[in-house]
């Protein structure tokens, strides 16, 4: 009998002076007391906590990371115990090492090195108020974030909000430190993360062809998550050096783009890129890549660790569930770090399941910072992401198990692949509330119900028949329009709470051809028919006042607005929020 699956998801310069470390373990070289950061001691920016035993197969990458301004060391969990013996835990001893090196020796970045066997996961308790079961996150936020305890009531549960009979654990949202982690346990696993970091590092400092893979399935037939990749077209094809291979299962609604199947995948995947972002229903050991009925396009972590890819790896961004999870099976992410003859040189990605809505904005704001006019490392981007997320609207757990499910497989100070700050589409916009109709969820592979927000609906699944025409890439809002022949942007960064104004612009090349703006959900339905007619040269706003074509408010939630013409179309997501 085949046991029963639940997915669950929501979508979507050289420094004057090298110093490159161990330092000393009383233990090992007796040496005094063990290494506590103190007032006066040197600077040491890059931190590297990891076991005695792997220390000397990180000292590549610590040298590297000296050469290349941050100054860099290796801290052995032995030193930290003996450091820190107050500590309830090897976690807890980590933090309080990371609090005092921050303070005391200016410490930013973090690598975490071995997976959750050797450096702990923290769980953070997360209630749903009935929506979903408390969950016990697993994250790493617990070592970025350093204000607080994370568990002022002293009981067995960390990292609780404060609710009802319950007073909380005083957490903190906002990163101090930009954490990754190597998920390794072995010297040979060091090694080898060690080499992919630095290859890809390599090959990003070297001039020449960029390359990037956009992979979405329809999740449950229902929420086409090529929505999400092709809103960050624009970003990356204002690279003209850049290549890009879409591969969407609804492709005949995307012109150019190529079916996605698991074989169609592997193949991409084992062909290299420098970026692949995959978009689709996720499970512990499990992406879908096109039919969510099991199991041809179920693409395991077994098939992940055959890649042939190597020395050409990527940096992935999977918005699925279960992506980086820590307990067996070895997770998507585990398995792209691991491969042997291939795989990926990072991974971003959930521990356990997300809604989409707040996902697809997560990975949004995410290229926006990471691709950002400063081009900054994945670590500081994914740091500014959250911190910018919990800065705005907050909307308690749900959001917390992207911000802090989060968590960055590889090393914190590695870049995106950049594109010409020039023609970087800054992407704005602000956390959303989980869209109604939002858990998804299906059991012995067959599609089972769709459920709201509120617990309150359930509704077959069903093919949503997005009446999707494809995607052809404008300017970024406030640049010219150049030879484009269409634009399309909304005129407010943030929610819309009254009305929306859509602002869209043809140039001489659209001239007469019929054009329609219309309205969708995340569920590919038309919700209102905004302007339609034949295009003329020049620049129109639209005004939506929130309402379906029948004049009811629409609910609360992620919206596209899908610009159509000659056979092509623009898309910008909108939040509303009252």
């Amino acid at each position: 009998m085949r046991p029963i699956r639940l997915w669950v998801l929501a979508v979507g310069l050289l420094p004057s002076t090298l110093f490159a470390a161990v330092l000393p373990d009383a233990g090992q070289v007796g040496e005094g007391p063990a290494p506590i950061p103190r007032s006066g001691d040197r600077a040491v920016a890059y931190v590297v906590v990891t076991d005695r035993q792997l220390q000397g197969s990180f000292m590549p990458l610590v040298q590297a990371r000296t050469r290349g301004g941050l100054r860099a060391a290796v801290v052995t969990l032995d030193a930290i115990e003996r450091g820190y013996p107050a500590g309830v835990d090897r976690a807890e001893r980590i933090r309080m090492f990371l609090k005092d090196a921050h303070a005391n020796w200016g410490t930013q970045w973090v690598l975490l090195g071995g997976d959750a066997s050797v450096i702990p996961m923290r769980r953070a308790r997360l209630r749903f108020g009935g929506l979903l079961p408390d969950i016990d996150l697993p994250t790493d936020q617990y070592y970025a974030c350093l204000d607080g305890t994370w568990n002022a009531d002293g009981d067995s549960l960390w990292g609780e909000l404060p609710g009802p009979g319950e007073p909380g654990d005083d957490v903190d949202l906002i990163p101090d430190l930009y954490v990754g982690r190597a998920p390794v346990r072995s010297q040979t696993e060091t090694i080898d993360f060690v080499r992919r970091t630095l290859a890809y590092e390599g090959r990003l400092s070297a001039a020449g062809h960029r390359s990037a893979l956009l992979a979405a399935e329809v999740i449950s037939g229902l929420v086409d998550g090529a929505f999400a990749t092709e809103a960050l077209r624009p970003a990356l094809e204002a690279d003209p050096d850049r290549s890009i291979v879409r591969l969407y299962e609804n492709a005949a609604a995307w012109p150019g783009s190529l079916k996605e199947s698991r074989p169609a995948l592997l193949e991409a995947l084992g062909t290299g890129f420098d970026l692949a972002l995959l978009v689709g229903a996720g499970g512990h050991g499990v992406i879908v890549a096109g039919q969510d009925f099991c199991c041809a396009d179920y693409v395991t972590s077994d098939d992940l660790l055959g890649l042939t890819n190597a020395p050409q790896y990527p940096f992935v961004y999977a918005l699925s569930a279960y992506t980086t999870a820590p307990d067996p099976p070895l997770s998507i992410g585990a398995a792209l770090m691991h491969a042997p003859r291939g795989g990926a040189a990072a991974v971003l990605g959930t521990t356990n399941i997300q809604f989409v809505s707040i996902a697809s904005n997560f990975m949004l704001a995410y290229f926006g910072e990471a691709l950002g006019s400063d081009l900054p490392p994945m670590g500081v981007a994914l740091a500014r992401t959250i911190t910018a997320i919990h800065s705005g609207s907050f909307f308690g757990d749900i959001q917390r198990l992207t911000t802090q499910g989060n968590v960055l497989l590889g090393d914190p100070a590695l870049h995106v692949d950049p594109v010409d700050a020039a023609h970087v589409l800054r992407i704005h916009g602000r956390p959303a509330l989980p869209v109604r109709d939002a858990a998804l969820a299906s059991r012995g592979g067959e599609v089972a119900s769709l459920t709201d927000a509120g617990a309150s609906l359930a509704i077959a699944l069903r093919d949503a028949g997005v009446p999707a025409t494809g995607a052809a890439a404008g300017p970024a809002p406030g640049q010219e329009m150049g030879s484009a022949p269409a634009r399309l942007e909304a005129q407010a960064p943030g929610p819309a709470r009254a009305t929306a104004t859509l602002r869209f612009e043809f140039s001489a090349t659209a001239s007469g051809a019929r054009y329609e703006l219309a309205l969708f959900d995340v569920l590919g339905r038309r919700v209102r028919s905004l302007a339609k007619g034949a295009a003329t040269p020049g620049r129109f706003d639209e005004v939506w006042d929130l309402r379906s074509d029948a004049g009811i408010p629409v609910p609360d939630g992620l919206y596209f607005a899908r610009l159509s013409f000659a056979g092509t179309s623009l898309a910008r997501s909108l939040l509303v929020l009252r």
